[in-house]
C-alpha cells in the first residue's frame, strides 16, 4: 500500500489468479486488473510517483519471471524485467527522484538476491548475495543520494541480512544471527540515511517482533513484542518507528507498536588541534550531552564527512571555523571551533643512504626534513635531476662524490642536505685472528 498527496491509499495485490489494483477516491474504492496472466501478481509492491501514478513490481508465477507495472495517467505498461529462469519473488519496489524504478527479488534458481533498475533506456541486473537462499522477504529503500538498500532473510543459516550500494559495490552485513531470525522484513532509512528493520523472530515458541537499528557504529537490535509475524515498519517525522504487525499465534491479531522515549541531544563540543601548518591535517572528534542522549546521534561536519571524527586540512593561512551537527531524532546542538592555519617553513634536509659504493653498483638515498610539521607541499630536487623525497646514484668510477638535494616548501623556506659517498673498487678486507689466554 502506498498513501497519495492527499493521503488516499493505492494498492496492488493478487486476487482472482491475477495482478490487482485498487484505488480510494475519498468516496469510493476503484479497482481493475493489470495484468490478466493467470498466476501473475505474487508479491507484488506498489509505489507511488510524483504525479500520484502506480508503479509495480511483482512476479508471474506462470512464466516465472520479474514483471513491472506503470500507469501513464491513460494505460497500463507491461514489461519483463527478468526472465533469466525463476525469478522475482519478494520484489520490493522503490522510486528514484527521477521516478525511475529500482527492484529487489529473490533468484529462485540460483537461489541468491538480485537488484534490477531502469537508467531511463535500458534495465540493469545485478547479483547482492550470492550466499546459499539469500534473498526472501526483500525490502528496498533508497538514500537521498538514490543508492539502494536492501534487508532481507538468508534461509541457509536464517538470519537477517543487509545489503547497502556504496557507489562502488555492494556492501553486506549479518544483523541478526541468534535463532531463526529475520523472516517478513521490513526497511526504512531514517533522515541521517541509517536503516532501521521490523522483522520476525520465528526461533522455537518464542515467534517475536523485532526491532534493529544501526546507530552509526554497530545494530542495536530490540524485542517489540513476545508475539509477531508479517510486519510493515514506517518511520515518522522524528525518526521514531512504527510497525503494523499480525500476532501470529496465539491470538491472531492485527497489532501496532511505536517507539516513544527519546532523550534529546542539548550540546555538542569538538576536540582537536588550536593550531596546524598550511597543507597539515588534523583531526578533530565530537561528543555530544548528554552522553545518554538517545541513538542514533548523527554528526554531520561542515565538510561534508559524516561520523564522530572529520579530517581538516587548509591551504592558506589564517583563522579558519570548523562547524558540527549534532542530531538524533528529538533533538540538535551547533558546535564550532577555531583554528589558526600559519606557514611553518623548511629549515633542515638531511640525506640517508649508504656511504660507500662499489663503482657501477646504484645506492638508493631518501630525503628526510626538519621540522616534522613543516607546511606541504614540499619539493625535494636533486643534483641529479631527480624530484621526490628519493634518488638512485651510482658511479663509473672510483673517488669520493657529493651528494646534494635542495628542500623548498610553500612558506619559501629552503634547506640544503649534502652527503659524501665513497666509491671503491673493491670491499676492503679483514682478517680475524683469535685470541688466546694462558695461565702465567
Amino acid at each position: 500500500m502506498a498513501l497519495d498527496a492527499l493521503g488516499r491509499p493505492h494498492v496492488s495485490y493478487y486476487g482472482n489468479f491475477t495482478l490487482k489494483y485498487a484505488r480510494f477516491d475519498g468516496t469510493v474504492w476503484y479497482t481493475e486488473t493489470v495484468d490478466s496472466t493467470r498466476y501473475a501478481g505474487y508479491f507484488s509492491s506498489l509505489a507511488l510517483d510524483t504525479s500520484g501514478r502506480p508503479h509495480i513490481s511483482y512476479y508471474d508465477h506462470t512464466n516465472g519471471v520479474l514483471k513491472y507495472a506503470y500507469f501513464d495517467g491513460a494505460t497500463w505498461h507491461r514489461e519483463t524485467v527478468d526472465n533469466e529462469g525463476d525469478v522475482g519473488l519478494y520484489t520490493s519496489l522503490a522510486l528514484d527522484e527521477a521516478g525511475r524504478p529500482h527492484i529487489s527479488y529473490f533468484d529462485q534458481t540460483h537461489a541468491e538476491l538480485r537488484y534490477a533498475y531502469f537508467d531511463g533506456s535500458s534495465w540493469h541486473k545485478e547479483t547482492v548475495d550470492s550466499s546459499e537462499l539469500a534473498g526472501y522477504f526483500t525490502s528496498l529503500a533508497l538514500d537521498v543520494t538514490g543508492r539502494p538498500h536492501i534487508s532481507y532473510y538468508e534461509d541457509a543459516h536464517h538470519d537477517l541480512k543487509y545489503a547497502y550500494h556504496d557507489g562502488i559495490s555492494w556492501r553486506i552485513e549479518t544483523v541478526d544471527s541468534e535463532g531463526d531470525v529475520g523472516l517478513y522484513t521490513s526497511l526504512a532509512l531514517d533522515a541521517v540515511g541509517r536503516p532501521h528493520i521490523g522483522y520476525y523472530d520465528g526461533t522455537g515458541t518464542g515467534r517475536s517482533l523485532k526491532y534493529a537499528f544501526f546507530d552509526g557504529t554497530s545494530w542495536q537490535i530490540e524485542v517489540v513484542d513476545s508475539t509477531g509475524g508479517p510486519c510493515s515498519l514506517a518511520l515518522d517525522a522524528d525518526g521514531r518507528p512504527h510497525i503494523g504487525y499480525y500476532d501470529a499465534y496465539p491470538v491472531y491479531d492485527l497489532k501496532y507498536a511505536w517507539g516513544e522515549g527519546c532523550i534529546p541531544v542539548v550540546g555538542a563540543s569538538i576536540a582537536g588541534p588550536g593550531q596546524l601548518p598550511v597543507g597539515r591535517t588534523g583531526l578533530y572528534t565530537s561528543t555530544c550531552t548528554p552522553p545518554t542522549a538517545t541513538q542514533p546521534v548523527a554528526f554531520i561536519w561542515d565538510n561534508g564527512t559524516l561520523g564522530e571524527s572529520a579530517v581538516y586540512s587548509w591551504s592558506v593561512t589564517g583563522t579558519w571555523t570548523i562547524v558540527v551537527t549534532a542530531t538524533n531524532r528529538c533533538g540538535q546542538a551547533v558546535a564550532s571551533s577555531l583554528v589558526g592555519v600559519f606557514c611553518q617553513p623548511l629549515e633542515e634536509v638531511s640525506l640517508a643512504g649508504p656511504g660507500a659504493l662499489l663503482a657501477g653498483q646504484e645506492g638508493t638515498y631518501l630525503a628526510d626534513f626538519r621540522p616534522i610539521t613543516a607546511s606541504l607541499p614540499l619539493t625535494f630536487t636533486w643534483d641529479s635531476g631527480t624530484l621526490g623525497p628519493k634518488a638512485v646514484y651510482s658511479w663509473p668510477a672510483t673517488g669520493t662524490y657529493t651528494i646534494t638535494v635542495t628542500g623548498t616548501n610553500v612558506c619559501g623556506g629552503e634547506a640544503v642536505g649534502r652527503l659524501s659517498v665513497r666509491v671503491l673498487s673493491n670491499w676492503p678486507r679483514s682478517i680475524y685472528l683469535p685470541l688466546v689466554l694462558r695461565d702465567s
